[in-house]
């Protein structure tokens, strides 16, 4: 896949000089794995237009977003609403396609179906917008979007040009701003802040609504009998690539009585809280096991395992494979899991797949992508946090999400030390300590080697003394 910053596209394009399609929407769309649009006016002629950036788009991996205004064809409305209901009733049949035909016959010869099937599978996802307060009785008449690539880089553009087949024999002109030129960097980055303002209805004179759903018969009419688009190439047998299974405790695994008990502490305090286990007494274990108990209970489930070093979640990895779950790394560079990760949570999302897990590093976990990211899973969501008092301080606790239904914290030793206010904001996020099992326990029952221990104390110069206290507080604020 070819970056932006590879394809030369000029500053200002019209109708009258360039072919918008040609010029700007069909190489930007083959690039790009994600687009964000705000216009007044759409119609699915638009798609068919653009049917080869579109289905290249798609391979990609792509998702688009649309805030639209209301005034939307009744054909083109009955096709988003039938999309919508879509995401609920074709799980069983997505496993089962054989030949799935091209997006662009699909699109060039029933747009509409075709629009439905792009929305069922949420490669595109459309609000309605409309003006109130101030702006009460106008209209939705905004034009412009921003595209993403997988390296980081983004184009948006603005001017008079609607999504619409007139708009290509209108005298119509677009402005492009790309994200790696110093001087429009802050343009593109406010243009990418404002959409996400939009679309999370935060504007107080725009409502921003979700599609409505309607009566199942009057979606079936406007539906075909298969995906009318080529799965993304890193699809495997399905469209998805998903393993099919159900995790469970493994056989060799014998629950000892004290992990039986925290798990149950846990399901007692509806399923949140931390466990203070000693190093060596199996946390990991327990709480993979904890989750096999969710999941039974709800049979549909997302795990979120979030670790302060990578190194550990290549072990929290080795463990959840053991469980049946197939975990996907979510650390470094996000070009190296942001597709595959965001293709899983639309099976989820779909219910193609009833189990979805995902391993992090604290630093990503924090990040505006990997939250972003997270907040697509659509369905019951645990966060295992692994030595938990990492996530005490302010930075980190602020990126902590409210809408994680299930949560359990795993520390040896979850109170920081001379911060009662970061441990704190772990226990109003994970609950109370639920279940103890310290090292007198762990080696008075057997489980641990009993071992004598000789402190040694060592006496700090004045230099040493300055040098620790400076690292002590930047160690405060990991």
């Amino acid at each position: 896949m070819e970056p932006f910053k590879s394809l030369d596209i000029p500053i200002i394009l019209d109708t009258s000089s360039n072919n918008l399609v040609e010029d700007f929407f069909k190489p930007v769309l083959t690039t790009a794995i994600r687009y964000d649009r705000g216009v007044g006016y759409f119609t699915s002629g638009w798609l068919r237009i653009n049917s080869i950036g579109l289905s290249k788009f798609a391979e990609n991996g792509g998702y688009a977003r649309w805030i639209t205004s209301p005034i939307l064809s009744k054909e083109d409305w009955e096709a988003l609403l039938s999309g919508e209901q879509a995401r609920e009733d074709i799980i069983s049949k997505t496993l089962l396609q054989q030949n799935i035909p091209d997006l662009k016959e699909g699109l060039e010869k029933n747009t509409l179906s075709t629009l439905s099937w792009l929305i069922a599978d949420e490669i595109l996802n459309f609000k309605i917008a409309l003006p109130h307060n101030l702006l009460e009785h106008g209209e939705f008449h905004d034009k412009f979007g921003i595209f993403y690539d997988a390296y980081g880089d983004s184009i948006s553009f603005s001017g008079s040009y609607n999504d619409s087949i007139k708009g290509m024999i209108n005298y119509e002109s677009i402005k492009v701003f790309k994200s790696w030129l110093p001087e429009f960097t802050s343009l593109v980055n406010s243009e990418q802040e404002r959409f996400n303002n939009l679309w999370e209805n935060k504007d107080p004179n725009l409502q921003v609504f979700d599609l409505p759903t309607a009566a199942k018969e009057e979606i079936i009419k406007f539906r075909s009998g298969s995906r009318p688009y080529k799965p993304s190439k890193s699809s495997g047998p399905n469209v998805f690539n998903i393993k099919i299974t159900k995790p469970k405790l493994p056989e060799y695994i014998e629950l000892r009585d004290y992990q039986k008990d925290a798990i149950q502490a846990w399901i007692d305090n509806d399923y949140q809280g931390i466990f203070e286990m000693a190093t060596g007494t199996g946390k990991t274990i327990t709480a993979l096991a904890a989750s096999i108990y969710l999941f039974n209970e709800l049979s549909h489930l997302a795990i979120i395992i979030a670790c302060p070093l990578q190194h550990l979640v290549v072990q929290w990895n080795k463990e959840a494979e053991k469980f049946g779950y197939f975990p996907k790394n979510a650390f470094d560079s996000k070009l190296k899991w942001f597709d595959e990760i965001n293709n899983k949570i639309m099976a989820f999302n779909h219910r193609d797949m009833d189990n979805l897990c995902i391993t992090t590093t604290y630093d990503t976990f924090v990040s505006d992508s990997f939250q972003e990211t997270m907040n697509r899973i659509d369905g019951p969501l645990l966060l295992i946090g692994d030595e938990v008092h990492h996530l005490g301080s302010e930075k980190r606790q602020s990126q902590l999400p409210d809408h994680v239904g299930f949560r359990l914290g795993l520390s040896a030793t979850p109170t920081r030390w001379y911060d009662e206010k970061g441990t704190q904001r772990i226990l109003n996020y994970f609950g109370d300590i639920i279940f103890e099992f310290p090292l007198s326990n762990a080696i008075s029952e057997g489980y641990l080697t009993p071992y004598y221990y000789y402190p040694k104390l060592v006496e700090l110069s004045e230099v040493e003394i300055i040098q620790y206290d400076l690292l002590s507080k930047k160690l405060a604020d990991l």
